[in-house]
Formats: C-alpha cells, sequence, structure tokens
C-alpha cells in the first residue's frame, strides 16, 4: 500500500508557496492607460475622504463660557476668584488710606525719605491747584491722573540780585552782614585807604554767594551768604605767585586704617569750619579787595579792604591753608613724611 501525499499550498501576506518551496508566481497587472503629456503635468487632485457617520452621544465641552465669549479652563478659575479678591482688597486700602490723618501722612512720607536723606532733597511746597487748597490725597490724586503737575522754583543758589528781588530780601541782606561781621572777627581784613594801595594793584571786586540751607525736612533753616574774591582777576606776580597744594593719596589714607586697625588704634575725624579764612598770607602776596556793594562801612565808603588772611575765590588759598595748617601741627610736635606730605607722625 502506497500513501499518496496530497501537494501543500501556504499563503500569506508576502508570498505563495508551492509544495516545492518555490514562490508561485503574482498573477499579471492590467494594463494602464495611456497617458497624455497634459495629463502627465498636471496633478491629480486629492481623495475626497469619505465620512463615517457615529452613533456616540456628543459630550457637553468642558470650557466654562463667559459674557465676553472667551472660554477659561477649569483651572483658571481660582486666578481670577484671587484677581477679583485682590481688587477689592486694594479698594478697602485706598479707602483706609483716605481716613489716615494727615500725619500719618507726614510720617510716611519723612520715613520714606530718611533713606535717601544723603542724595535727595525735599522741597516744601503748598498743596494748591487754580488757588484751591487740596488735601494730600487729593494732590496725590491729581498727580497721578496728570491733571496736577508738580513745578519746583525754588533755587537753593539765587544769585545775589535775584536774592534782593525775592520775598526773603531781610533774611538775604541779614545773612550778608552775619559774613561780614564774621570776616572782622577773624581779623580776614581791615579797612585802609584806597591812597595806600600800590601802584599797579587794582583791588578786585568781590562776589556775594547765596546759598539756602534745610533741615531732613526741606525747611529752610540758614540763609547763608558767603563772600569771595573773583580769582579770575587776580594778576600772577603781583597777587599771587603760586598755587600749589599737595593731596593726599588714596593709598596713603588706606594704610592708615589698615595699620590703625591692626594697632587697634582709636580713629577721629574732624572738620575745621572754614579752614581758608585761617590762613595767613605773607607780606608779598597781600591782595585788596573792594567793599561789597551796599554793604560799605559808614563814612569810609572809597576804603578798602586789606586781606590779612586767605578768602574763598583766590588762587592761593589752598596753598596757604597748607601752609598754615602744616606750621601749626610742627609745633605741636608732629612731623610730616617726606614720601607723603599729607601725613604727619
Amino acid at each position: 500500500m502506497t500513501n499518496t501525499v496530497p501537494p501543500i499550498n501556504i499563503a500569506n501576506s508576502n508570498n505563495t508557496l508551492n509544495h516545492d518551496n518555490s514562490p508561485a508566481r503574482p498573477p499579471p497587472l492590467p494594463p494602464l492607460p495611456p497617458l497624455s503629456p497634459l495629463s502627465a503635468l498636471t496633478p491629480s487632485p486629492p481623495p475626497t475622504p469619505v465620512l463615517h457617520q457615529s452613533s456616540c452621544i456628543p459630550t457637553p465641552s468642558v470650557h466654562l463660557a463667559t459674557n465676553d465669549g472667551l472660554h477659561h479652563r477649569p483651572h483658571l478659575t481660582t486666578a481670577i476668584t484671587e484677581s477679583q479678591l485682590s481688587r477689592v482688597h486694594r479698594q478697602e486700602e485706598r479707602i483706609q488710606q483716605s481716613l489716615t490723618p494727615q500725619a500719618d501722612h507726614t510720617f510716611a512720607i519723612l520715613s520714606e525719605y530718611s533713606k535717601v536723606r544723603d542724595t535727595h532733597d525735599l522741597f516744601h511746597t503748598d498743596l494748591c491747584f487754580e488757588d484751591i487748597p487740596l488735601s494730600v490725597d487729593e494732590a496725590l490724586a491729581a498727580l497721578s491722573n496728570g491733571s496736577l503737575e508738580p513745578t519746583v522754583e525754588l533755587d537753593n543758589e539765587p544769585s545775589w540780585a535775584q536774592a534782593l528781588a525775592s520775598p526773603e530780601r531781610e533774611f538775604w541782606i541779614a545773612g550778608g552782614r552775619k559774613e561780614l561781621n564774621s570776616l572782622e572777627d577773624l581779623k580776614v581784613f581791615v579797612l585802609v585807604p584806597r591812597l595806600e594801595v600800590p601802584r599797579g594793584h587794582c583791588p578786585p571786586k568781590g562776589k556775594l554767594v547765596c546759598k539756602l540751607k534745610r533741615d531732613d525736612t526741606g525747611k529752610v533753616v540758614r540763609y547763608k551768604v558767603q563772600y569771595v574774591a573773583k580769582g579770575f582777576a587776580q594778576r600772577w606776580g603781583i597777587d599771587y605767585d603760586k598755587t600749589t597744594a599737595p593731596t593726599i593719596c588714596l593709598e596713603s589714607f588706606r594704610s592708615i586704617l589698615h595699620i590703625a586697625t591692626i594697632n587697634d588704634w582709636d580713629l577721629q575725624q574732624f572738620d575745621i569750619k572754614t579752614a581758608f579764612l585761617h590762613g595767613i598770607l605773607p607780606e608779598e602776596e597781600t591782595m585788596f579787595m573792594e567793599q561789597p556793594k551796599g554793604f560799605e562801612a559808614p563814612g569810609k565808603e572809597d576804603w578798602v579792604m586789606r586781606l590779612m588772611k586767605s578768602i574763598y575765590g583766590m588762587k592761593q588759598a589752598s596753598r596757604i591753608w597748607n601752609q598754615t595748617f602744616h606750621n601749626a601741627v610742627t609745633r605741636w610736635g608732629f612731623e610730616r613724611l617726606e614720601c607723603e606730605w599729607c601725613v604727619y607722625r
């Protein structure tokens, strides 16, 4: 008896195998229609998508619709609520600030100003708008919306002509008299007849310099007037010979601080007021000046001032002050360093 095995055909997606494991030949493709030259160059339109109907029930949108047509996600609702609460809180703060007394406003302004008191100036002003007094809150609101623009007309250093034309004229005149009395008490000058002026000397005129001194709140506490020389009118060889004066180096100052820190020394600092007015002029640099206009001595209106000491504005004022300081400290036993003329031991 013989068993006859029929041939096995195994078909898959890739190819077809016969019983002898040889791939079957694929059926021949139908012939393509011939292409015209125009159809070969014209692209074919994209296929139309097939729309499939669905039996699913549409679910409601998770977005929240607002009155303005905008949609916000649920996680933004919390931020919107917080923003509204913050706006209400700010409104409450504004209402509370409007009920704050005037003294509290002043204290708050001064507290903020104290941080920059060394770099900024605080000016006093009248809160008036079109001759109508304003409160602090009304003035701040007017400044914020632009209906009120601040203008500072105060001049801390007016000229003498401006000072005399200002409402504070009497205060400036009193300051000028005080300055001349101070110069006379320090024996900076003596009045001599004009005939004593040497030939070739033309007494230059001085200048009254005005400056307002204010406290921390901006209030004027002093009308300072200083009589200075017009140094540009001095002539070399007649009114002065030398103008050089030593100045300390920053490295020397740091070295002194370093040595004092290591040795635990006590450091002290002081300022000499009107230092230049203490510098004694040598006999060969005697200088004459005119009396300030309006402050002439009674009965001596034509006399001139003979300067015994240096005065601010002179070309040699710094040099004369350095020589005066050197002579004083050397008499006290100090010795000047050869490498640093502004350091003594």
